[in-house]
């Protein structure tokens, strides 16, 4: 079971995980940092063709139009 350092506010700033709980977090990581099927590796070569093109949308545009249409559906 981690446990939590906090700051002055009560915030979780660290977690204290046994090193069991570590290596399996690390061994989870690893084994999936790897893993791309064939359609995945070509949607990031498209995506990185795309943007060498200039052919993108900027992060702030695609931030502010997800607000929009979070807003309309919050409210």
């Amino acid at each position: 079971m981690p446990q939590f350092l906090t700051d002055e506010q009560g915030n979780a700033t660290y977690a204290i995980l046994s090193i069991e709980e570590y290596n399996h977090l690390v061994g989870m990581a690893n084994d999936s940092e790897w893993e791309c099927d064939q359609q995945t590796l070509q949607a990031i070569e498209r995506g990185l063709k795309d943007a060498q093109e200039g052919n993108f949308v900027p992060h702030q545009q695609v931030m502010e139009k997800a607000k929009a249409i979070l807003e309309k559906y919050l409210n």
